[in-house]
Protein backbone atom coordinates (compact mmCIF):
# COMPACT_ATOMS: atom_id res chain seq x y z
CA UNK A 1 0.00 0.00 0.00
CA UNK A 2 2.61 2.38 1.06
CA UNK A 3 4.71 1.24 -2.03
CA UNK A 4 1.58 1.89 -4.31
CA UNK A 5 1.33 5.54 -2.45
CA UNK A 6 5.18 6.61 -3.09
CA UNK A 7 4.98 5.65 -7.40
CA UNK A 8 1.77 8.02 -7.51
CA UNK A 9 3.34 10.53 -6.30
CA UNK A 10 6.17 10.01 -8.41
CA UNK A 11 4.94 8.91 -11.70
CA UNK A 12 4.43 12.95 -12.43
CA UNK A 13 7.97 13.69 -11.31
CA UNK A 14 9.23 11.18 -13.50
CA UNK A 15 7.04 11.61 -16.54
CA UNK A 16 7.94 15.57 -16.29
CA UNK A 17 11.68 14.64 -15.45
CA UNK A 18 11.97 12.56 -18.85
CA UNK A 19 10.50 14.84 -20.65
CA UNK A 20 13.45 17.25 -19.94
CA UNK A 21 15.79 14.51 -21.94
CA UNK A 22 13.17 13.73 -24.83
CA UNK A 23 11.83 16.02 -27.62
CA UNK A 24 11.42 19.76 -28.15
CA UNK A 25 12.40 20.47 -24.25
CA UNK A 26 16.21 19.18 -24.44
CA UNK A 27 16.16 20.69 -27.73
CA UNK A 28 15.90 24.04 -25.77
CA UNK A 29 18.06 22.83 -23.19
CA UNK A 30 20.51 22.21 -25.30
CA UNK A 31 19.80 25.63 -27.47
CA UNK A 32 20.40 27.20 -23.63
CA UNK A 33 23.68 25.27 -23.03
CA UNK A 34 25.25 26.46 -26.52
CA UNK A 35 24.36 29.91 -26.15
CA UNK A 36 25.78 30.49 -22.45
CA UNK A 37 29.00 28.89 -23.37
CA UNK A 38 29.54 30.81 -26.81
CA UNK A 39 28.94 33.89 -24.41
CA UNK A 40 31.32 32.90 -21.93
CA UNK A 41 33.86 32.54 -24.83
CA UNK A 42 33.38 35.71 -25.88
CA UNK A 43 33.66 36.78 -22.11
CA UNK A 44 36.79 35.35 -21.43
CA UNK A 45 38.29 37.27 -24.36
CA UNK A 46 36.28 41.04 -23.67
CA UNK A 47 35.34 40.85 -27.04
CA UNK A 48 31.80 42.47 -25.68
CA UNK A 49 33.42 45.45 -23.74
CA UNK A 50 32.87 48.10 -25.76
CA UNK A 51 29.32 47.42 -25.77
CA UNK A 52 29.24 47.46 -22.22
CA UNK A 53 31.04 50.39 -21.63
CA UNK A 54 28.71 52.48 -24.11
CA UNK A 55 25.93 51.38 -21.65
CA UNK A 56 27.62 52.77 -18.95
CA UNK A 57 27.12 55.62 -20.81
CA UNK A 58 23.07 55.30 -20.64
CA UNK A 59 23.80 54.30 -17.04
CA UNK A 60 24.99 57.50 -15.89
CA UNK A 61 22.91 59.49 -17.94
CA UNK A 62 19.72 58.19 -16.13
CA UNK A 63 21.25 58.23 -12.39
CA UNK A 64 21.16 61.74 -12.44
CA UNK A 65 21.80 62.50 -8.70
CA UNK A 66 23.45 65.04 -5.97
CA UNK A 67 27.24 64.97 -4.83
CA UNK A 68 27.88 65.35 -1.47
CA UNK A 69 28.76 68.92 -2.02
CA UNK A 70 32.24 68.89 -0.05
CA UNK A 71 34.47 68.58 -2.61
CA UNK A 72 35.17 72.13 -4.56
CA UNK A 73 36.71 72.54 -8.35
CA UNK A 74 39.08 75.71 -8.55
CA UNK A 75 39.67 75.97 -11.76
CA UNK A 76 41.75 78.20 -14.17
CA UNK A 77 41.67 78.73 -17.92
CA UNK A 78 45.14 80.00 -17.89
CA UNK A 79 48.06 77.23 -17.79
CA UNK A 80 49.40 77.88 -14.20
CA UNK A 81 52.40 76.08 -14.40
CA UNK A 82 53.90 77.61 -17.64
CA UNK A 83 58.18 78.27 -16.84
CA UNK A 84 57.80 81.26 -19.16
CA UNK A 85 55.28 83.29 -17.42
CA UNK A 86 56.09 82.70 -13.77
CA UNK A 87 54.25 85.19 -12.80
CA UNK A 88 51.03 82.99 -12.29
CA UNK A 89 52.63 81.40 -9.51
CA UNK A 90 51.80 84.52 -7.22
CA UNK A 91 48.70 83.98 -7.95
CA UNK A 92 48.38 80.42 -7.21
CA UNK A 93 49.60 81.55 -3.90
CA UNK A 94 47.33 83.91 -3.21
CA UNK A 95 44.68 81.80 -3.38
CA UNK A 96 46.31 79.04 -1.32
CA UNK A 97 46.63 82.03 1.52
CA UNK A 98 43.25 82.43 0.56
CA UNK A 99 41.97 79.27 1.81
CA UNK A 100 44.04 78.62 5.00
CA UNK A 101 42.65 82.18 5.79
CA UNK A 102 38.99 80.77 5.53
CA UNK A 103 39.92 77.44 6.89
CA UNK A 104 39.74 75.29 4.01
CA UNK A 105 39.88 71.41 5.07
CA UNK A 106 41.87 69.69 2.90
CA UNK A 107 43.55 70.91 -0.60
CA UNK A 108 44.64 68.99 -3.42
CA UNK A 109 47.42 70.96 -6.04
CA UNK A 110 46.54 69.15 -9.22
CA UNK A 111 48.63 70.93 -11.07
CA UNK A 112 52.70 69.81 -11.20
CA UNK A 113 54.69 73.12 -11.03
CA UNK A 114 58.53 72.27 -11.89
CA UNK A 115 61.33 75.31 -11.56
CA UNK A 116 61.43 78.39 -13.37
CA UNK A 117 63.92 81.10 -13.51
CA UNK A 118 61.83 83.35 -11.34
CA UNK A 119 63.27 82.25 -8.03
CA UNK A 120 60.61 84.66 -6.10
CA UNK A 121 58.03 83.31 -7.75
CA UNK A 122 59.39 79.41 -7.15
CA UNK A 123 59.88 80.67 -3.39
CA UNK A 124 56.58 82.77 -2.96
CA UNK A 125 54.46 79.58 -3.94
CA UNK A 126 57.02 77.34 -1.58
CA UNK A 127 55.39 79.09 1.39
CA UNK A 128 52.19 79.31 0.68
CA UNK A 129 52.37 75.23 0.09
CA UNK A 130 54.26 75.10 3.21
CA UNK A 131 51.83 77.46 5.58
CA UNK A 132 48.88 75.09 4.70
CA UNK A 133 50.98 72.46 6.74
CA UNK A 134 49.61 69.00 6.40
CA UNK A 135 46.27 69.88 5.02
CA UNK A 136 47.82 70.51 1.30
CA UNK A 137 48.90 67.78 -1.04
CA UNK A 138 50.56 67.80 -4.55
CA UNK A 139 49.54 65.65 -7.32
CA UNK A 140 51.71 63.96 -9.05
CA UNK A 141 50.50 63.19 -13.10
CA UNK A 142 51.17 59.71 -14.48
CA UNK A 143 50.89 60.45 -18.70
CA UNK A 144 51.12 58.03 -21.72
CA UNK A 145 54.19 59.34 -23.55
CA UNK A 146 54.54 59.50 -28.16
CA UNK A 147 55.81 56.15 -27.84
CA UNK A 148 53.90 54.36 -25.20
CA UNK A 149 55.80 55.15 -21.96
CA UNK A 150 54.92 56.54 -18.94
CA UNK A 151 55.47 59.52 -18.00
CA UNK A 152 55.43 61.09 -14.27
CA UNK A 153 54.98 64.56 -14.08
CA UNK A 154 55.98 66.44 -10.62
CA UNK A 155 56.27 69.13 -8.52
CA UNK A 156 60.01 70.05 -8.06
CA UNK A 157 61.25 69.48 -4.17
CA UNK A 158 62.44 72.93 -3.95
CA UNK A 159 58.90 74.43 -4.35
CA UNK A 160 56.97 70.90 -2.89
CA UNK A 161 59.10 70.53 0.43
CA UNK A 162 57.71 68.00 2.85
CA UNK A 163 54.59 68.39 1.35
CA UNK A 164 52.42 64.78 1.03
CA UNK A 165 52.18 63.28 -2.34
CA UNK A 166 49.35 61.72 -4.35
CA UNK A 167 48.79 60.03 -7.77
CA UNK A 168 46.30 60.63 -11.02
CA UNK A 169 47.18 58.14 -13.18
CA UNK A 170 45.65 59.25 -17.27
CA UNK A 171 46.27 56.17 -18.35
CA UNK A 172 44.09 53.93 -16.51
CA UNK A 173 41.52 54.81 -19.45
CA UNK A 174 39.06 52.36 -21.84
CA UNK A 175 38.20 52.24 -25.06
CA UNK A 176 36.55 55.58 -25.45
CA UNK A 177 38.91 56.99 -23.67
CA UNK A 178 36.90 57.18 -20.07
CA UNK A 179 37.96 56.37 -16.63
CA UNK A 180 35.66 53.44 -15.54
CA UNK A 181 38.05 51.79 -13.19
CA UNK A 182 40.96 53.24 -10.69
CA UNK A 183 43.47 52.06 -7.78
CA UNK A 184 43.49 53.12 -4.72
CA UNK A 185 46.85 53.52 -4.75
CA UNK A 186 50.20 53.14 -6.95
CA UNK A 187 53.42 51.88 -6.46
CA UNK A 188 56.33 53.66 -8.08
CA UNK A 189 60.36 52.40 -7.13
CA UNK A 190 58.91 50.48 -4.35
CA UNK A 191 56.84 53.06 -3.00
CA UNK A 192 53.39 52.85 -2.74
CA UNK A 193 51.32 56.06 -3.31
CA UNK A 194 47.79 56.95 -2.89
CA UNK A 195 45.78 57.58 -5.55
CA UNK A 196 43.83 60.89 -5.99
CA UNK A 197 40.67 59.99 -6.06
CA UNK A 198 40.57 58.00 -2.88
CA UNK A 199 43.02 60.78 -0.80
CA UNK A 200 40.00 62.87 -1.43
CA UNK A 201 37.38 60.33 -0.04
CA UNK A 202 39.98 59.58 3.10
CA UNK A 203 40.18 56.00 2.39
CA UNK A 204 43.45 53.77 1.83
CA UNK A 205 43.73 50.44 -0.14
CA UNK A 206 45.90 48.12 -2.14
CA UNK A 207 47.60 49.07 -5.06
CA UNK A 208 46.26 46.13 -6.89
CA UNK A 209 42.93 46.91 -5.82
CA UNK A 210 40.15 48.92 -8.09
CA UNK A 211 37.44 50.71 -8.05
CA UNK A 212 34.50 51.92 -10.22
CA UNK A 213 33.70 55.44 -10.95
CA UNK A 214 29.71 56.30 -10.34
CA UNK A 215 29.39 58.82 -12.86
CA UNK A 216 25.78 59.46 -12.30
CA UNK A 217 26.42 62.67 -10.52
CA UNK A 218 25.22 65.78 -11.96
CA UNK A 219 28.50 67.76 -13.42
CA UNK A 220 26.96 71.19 -12.64
CA UNK A 221 26.08 70.28 -9.13
CA UNK A 222 29.61 70.09 -8.48
CA UNK A 223 30.79 73.53 -6.75
CA UNK A 224 33.41 75.19 -9.00
CA UNK A 225 35.45 78.19 -8.13
CA UNK A 226 37.40 79.86 -10.81
CA UNK A 227 41.11 80.76 -9.47
CA UNK A 228 40.79 84.42 -9.60
CA UNK A 229 37.80 84.76 -7.34
CA UNK A 230 40.45 83.34 -3.90
CA UNK A 231 43.23 85.14 -5.14
CA UNK A 232 40.64 88.71 -6.11
CA UNK A 233 38.14 90.37 -5.04
CA UNK A 234 35.20 88.88 -7.07
CA UNK A 235 33.50 88.25 -4.34
CA UNK A 236 33.08 88.98 -0.55
CA UNK A 237 34.61 87.04 2.28
CA UNK A 238 31.43 85.71 3.77
CA UNK A 239 30.35 83.84 0.63
CA UNK A 240 33.95 82.67 -0.01
CA UNK A 241 33.37 81.36 3.90
CA UNK A 242 30.27 79.05 3.27
CA UNK A 243 32.27 77.75 -0.36
CA UNK A 244 35.34 76.29 0.87
CA UNK A 245 35.37 76.82 5.29
CA UNK A 246 35.97 72.57 6.28
CA UNK A 247 35.54 71.40 2.52
CA UNK A 248 38.02 69.57 -0.15
CA UNK A 249 38.90 71.94 -2.58
CA UNK A 250 40.51 70.68 -5.59
CA UNK A 251 42.75 73.05 -7.88
CA UNK A 252 43.46 72.44 -11.16
CA UNK A 253 43.30 73.48 -14.53
CA UNK A 254 39.63 73.58 -16.98
CA UNK A 255 39.19 71.55 -19.99
CA UNK A 256 40.45 75.34 -21.91
CA UNK A 257 43.86 74.39 -21.05
CA UNK A 258 45.45 72.42 -24.11
CA UNK A 259 46.60 68.79 -22.56
CA UNK A 260 43.80 68.54 -19.86
CA UNK A 261 40.69 68.03 -21.14
CA UNK A 262 39.41 64.26 -20.50
CA UNK A 263 36.00 62.91 -21.86
CA UNK A 264 33.35 61.83 -19.00
CA UNK A 265 30.08 60.26 -19.81
CA UNK A 266 28.37 63.95 -19.05
CA UNK A 267 30.85 66.56 -20.16
CA UNK A 268 33.17 65.42 -23.19
CA UNK A 269 35.73 67.98 -22.74
CA UNK A 270 35.63 67.97 -19.24
CA UNK A 271 38.98 69.19 -17.13
CA UNK A 272 40.58 66.48 -16.31
CA UNK A 273 40.74 66.82 -12.52
CA UNK A 274 36.63 66.18 -12.82
CA UNK A 275 37.72 62.17 -12.72
CA UNK A 276 39.26 61.99 -9.62
CA UNK A 277 36.15 64.48 -7.89
CA UNK A 278 33.97 62.28 -9.38
CA UNK A 279 36.31 58.73 -7.98
CA UNK A 280 36.21 60.27 -4.44
CA UNK A 281 32.32 61.34 -4.76
CA UNK A 282 31.99 57.92 -5.95
CA UNK A 283 34.17 56.30 -2.92
CA UNK A 284 31.98 58.42 -0.38
CA UNK A 285 29.07 57.42 -1.52
CA UNK A 286 30.06 53.91 -1.37
CA UNK A 287 28.66 53.48 -5.22
CA UNK A 288 31.73 51.30 -6.21
CA UNK A 289 29.98 48.11 -7.46
CA UNK A 290 29.49 46.34 -10.04
CA UNK A 291 27.99 43.01 -11.60
CA UNK A 292 30.23 41.24 -13.48
CA UNK A 293 29.47 39.66 -17.11
CA UNK A 294 29.12 35.50 -15.54
CA UNK A 295 26.90 36.44 -12.60
CA UNK A 296 24.40 38.75 -15.18
CA UNK A 297 24.56 35.93 -17.49
CA UNK A 298 23.28 33.03 -15.14
CA UNK A 299 20.71 35.42 -13.50
CA UNK A 300 19.58 35.36 -16.82
CA UNK A 301 20.09 31.43 -18.20
CA UNK A 302 18.30 30.91 -14.70
CA UNK A 303 15.22 33.05 -16.03
CA UNK A 304 15.53 31.38 -19.19
CA UNK A 305 15.62 27.92 -17.63
CA UNK A 306 12.21 28.32 -15.72
CA UNK A 307 10.54 29.77 -18.75
CA UNK A 308 11.14 26.80 -20.97
CA UNK A 309 10.56 24.12 -17.82
CA UNK A 310 7.36 25.38 -16.81
CA UNK A 311 6.05 27.31 -20.06
CA UNK A 312 4.36 23.93 -21.49
CA UNK A 313 2.00 25.81 -23.94
CA UNK A 314 3.81 27.99 -26.96
CA UNK A 315 1.84 30.64 -26.03
CA UNK A 316 3.26 30.80 -22.51
CA UNK A 317 6.68 30.33 -23.79
CA UNK A 318 6.40 33.77 -25.53
CA UNK A 319 4.99 35.67 -22.73
CA UNK A 320 7.79 34.13 -20.84
CA UNK A 321 10.76 35.24 -23.48
CA UNK A 322 9.20 38.62 -23.95
CA UNK A 323 9.74 38.91 -19.56
CA UNK A 324 12.74 37.89 -19.74
CA UNK A 325 14.05 40.26 -22.40
CA UNK A 326 11.87 43.08 -20.86
CA UNK A 327 13.86 42.17 -17.31
CA UNK A 328 17.19 43.96 -19.13
CA UNK A 329 16.40 47.75 -19.16
CA UNK A 330 14.75 47.65 -16.21
CA UNK A 331 17.36 45.69 -14.32
CA UNK A 332 20.23 48.36 -16.40
CA UNK A 333 18.05 50.76 -14.80
CA UNK A 334 17.61 49.70 -11.37
CA UNK A 335 21.38 49.32 -11.25
CA UNK A 336 22.04 53.15 -12.41
CA UNK A 337 19.22 54.80 -9.61
CA UNK A 338 21.51 52.70 -6.44
CA UNK A 339 24.85 53.22 -8.42
CA UNK A 340 25.79 49.39 -8.79
CA UNK A 341 27.56 49.40 -12.31
CA UNK A 342 25.98 46.32 -14.89
CA UNK A 343 27.91 44.27 -17.25
CA UNK A 344 24.63 43.67 -19.31
CA UNK A 345 26.24 42.90 -22.96
CA UNK A 346 27.15 38.93 -22.29
CA UNK A 347 23.61 38.19 -21.18
CA UNK A 348 21.81 40.20 -24.20
CA UNK A 349 24.20 37.98 -26.47
CA UNK A 350 23.74 34.97 -24.67
CA UNK A 351 19.47 36.20 -25.34
CA UNK A 352 20.28 36.91 -28.91
CA UNK A 353 22.34 33.51 -29.72
CA UNK A 354 19.32 31.43 -28.24
CA UNK A 355 16.76 33.22 -30.14
CA UNK A 356 19.24 32.56 -33.25
CA UNK A 357 19.08 28.99 -32.42
CA UNK A 358 15.04 28.61 -32.38
CA UNK A 359 14.95 30.38 -35.14
CA UNK A 360 17.05 28.76 -37.18
CA UNK A 361 16.16 25.10 -35.90
CA UNK A 362 11.68 26.36 -36.32
CA UNK A 363 13.06 27.23 -40.61
CA UNK A 364 14.67 23.78 -40.59
CA UNK A 365 11.39 21.76 -39.50
CA UNK A 366 9.19 24.12 -41.59
CA UNK A 367 11.53 23.32 -44.55
CA UNK A 368 11.46 19.41 -43.78
CA UNK A 369 7.67 19.28 -43.01
CA UNK A 370 7.35 20.48 -47.43
CA UNK A 371 7.88 17.89 -50.32
CA UNK A 372 10.25 19.83 -52.47
CA UNK A 373 9.73 19.09 -55.77
CA UNK A 374 5.85 19.52 -55.22
CA UNK A 375 5.69 22.26 -52.38
CA UNK A 376 3.05 20.12 -50.40
CA UNK A 377 2.99 19.23 -46.86
CA UNK A 378 4.15 16.06 -45.64
CA UNK A 379 2.63 13.62 -43.98
CA UNK A 380 5.26 14.58 -40.74
CA UNK A 381 3.18 18.43 -41.02
CA UNK A 382 -0.10 16.70 -40.16
CA UNK A 383 1.51 14.31 -36.97
CA UNK A 384 2.59 17.96 -35.28
CA UNK A 385 -0.28 19.88 -36.61
CA UNK A 386 -2.38 16.68 -34.67
CA UNK A 387 0.10 16.49 -31.49
CA UNK A 388 0.28 21.01 -31.40
CA UNK A 389 -3.64 20.45 -31.19
CA UNK A 390 -4.09 17.73 -29.07
CA UNK A 391 -5.74 15.48 -31.18
CA UNK A 392 -6.47 11.94 -29.15
CA UNK A 393 -9.00 10.92 -30.44
CA UNK A 394 -10.89 10.42 -34.24
CA UNK A 395 -9.68 8.46 -37.20
CA UNK A 396 -7.48 9.83 -40.36
CA UNK A 397 -7.96 8.15 -43.48
CA UNK A 398 -4.85 8.86 -46.07
CA UNK A 399 -5.11 7.98 -49.50
CA UNK A 400 -1.86 7.61 -51.62
CA UNK A 401 -2.32 8.30 -54.89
Amino acid sequence: MGETRISRLAAPVLVRGRSLFSGRLFERLRHVLWAALISLALYAVFLLQPIDQFLWLFQSRVADRNPTGDVVFVSSNEALNDTDNPQTRFRVAAALDELDRQGVGKVFLDIPFSTSENAAADARLARAIADLGPRISLVDRILEGPTGERIRRTTSPTIAGPATRVVSDQTDRDWYGFAWRLHYAYQNDGRVTRSLGAAIAGVEGNPNETFSVDYGFAVDRIPTLQLDELSGNARSLSELAAEVTGKTVVIGHSGLVAGSQQPMPRKMDAAVSYVDIYAGESLKAGHTGSLRGPIVLSFFAALLLISIVFSRARRQRWVAYSATVLVAPALLYAAAKIGIRLELSYALTFLAIYAALRSRMRWKRRVEMVNQETGLAKLRALEARLIRDSVTNGHIVIAKI
